[in-house]
């Protein structure tokens, strides 16, 4: 396939969950992967770190497990994950570096 960043990978799996191209939980375990080991901090302004800092960290916490989400704010269930995606993607898309995501 073709080179992306992984801001562009990034993008690309938060448009493929809300597409349904992926599962929740595939999403998480793809977004923290690349967010915690890939993506340069460097080269992230302090914006972006919150905004996809709450992400990663949300889907870290994801669970599809109703015993877990019994416990209050330890997990995190599809349906918030699914709501700071499109915060999120919002934000990307009305940012000044909305260019490096697409």
């Amino acid at each position: 396939g073709l080179f992306m960043t992984s801001k562009q990978q990034l993008m690309y799996l938060m448009c493929g969950l809300l597409s349904g191209k992926y599962s929740a939980r595939a999403f998480c375990e793809e977004f923290t992967r690349i967010y915690d080991f890939e993506i340069d901090i460097n080269t992230l302004s302090s914006e972006e770190i919150d905004e996809l800092g709450e992400l990663s960290d949300m889907a870290s916490r994801f669970s599809d497990y109703k015993e877990d989400l019994a416990i209050p704010n330890v997990f995190c269930d599809e349906k918030g994950i699914r709501k700071k995606v499109c915060d999120v993607k919002k934000w990307i898309c009305s940012s000044q570096k909305k260019e490096e995501y697409i």
